[in-house]
């Protein structure tokens, strides 16, 4: 799985970006779209649909490589083997994020699961049309908000340096939600190298400034924010 590296100062922030989920890639010939496994070179769904894409969630992901689907207009959800999740009967799929997926239907967004459905202003997006932003913009030292907490991240270290290492070197892996009046929300750090790094980023999201929060379809919505950093000076 290809991994791309973004450097901000003293900190690399990377993600995947593939269409490639446990082995199995999205094949397109001629318009139709299916799933392969690359291990064997066989088609694991036939190319059947109209469009296609992983569904992917940084942190939790399914125990086996889901797909958003579209078929006669609709969308709907399958595994890698062609099961059906979600039944072909939404307008759009935004995502997968912390385990749901994003759906529309009848006008409306919802976040689902096989336990429960979120819906209006429970839902959180993965994907929004306009991400959330620091309230200083540009001025943060970023071009979108990876890149604005990055840079606020390694200023706060450089101001803790005394408190910490500056030797030490890891991977710290967060996530937030950004909400619809710019708080943060939930943060979580899935995975820290050493335990003064989790504080120096930890300590840096509590007093972070305000989001100018997510847009999708001209509203305020709710999305996420996934962080792998990496402190490599």
């Amino acid at each position: 799985m290809p991994i791309f590296f973004i450097l901000v100062g003293s900190l690399i922030l990377h993600t995947t970006m593939t269409l490639q989920a446990q082995n199995y890639v999205v094949q397109n010939e001629e318009g139709q779209y299916g799933v392969m496994d690359q291990a064997t070179k066989t088609y694991t769904i036939p190319l059947q649909y109209d469009q296609m894409f992983t569904l992917e969630d940084c942190y939790e992901r399914p125990p086996v490589a889901w797909f958003a689907a579209q078929k006669d207009g609709r969308w709907g959800v399958v595994e890698a083997h062609g099961k059906i999740i979600h039944p072909f009967e939404y307008e759009a799929i935004n995502g997968l994020c912390e385990g749901r997926v994003v759906l529309k239907k009848e006008g409306a967004w919802i976040s689902q699961s096989s336990q429960k459905t979120l819906k209006g202003d429970e839902v959180v997006f993965c994907c929004p049309e306009k991400e959330a932003e620091l309230s200083g913009g540009l001025e943060v030292g970023g071009h979108n908000v990876s890149e604005q907490v990055l840079k606020h991240i390694k200023n706060t270290r450089q101001r803790t340096k005394k408190a910490t290492d500056p030797k030490l070197r890891g991977l710290v892996e967060v996530s937030f939600i950004v909400e619809k009046d710019g708080s943060i929300s939930k943060v979580n750090c899935f995975h820290a190298d050493a335990p003064e790094l989790k504080a120096v980023v930890l300590s840096s999201l509590k007093n972070i400034a305000e989001f100018y929060p997510a847009r999708h379809d001209g509203k305020r919505v709710r999305s996420r924010v996934a962080l792998p950093i990496y402190f490599n000076e």
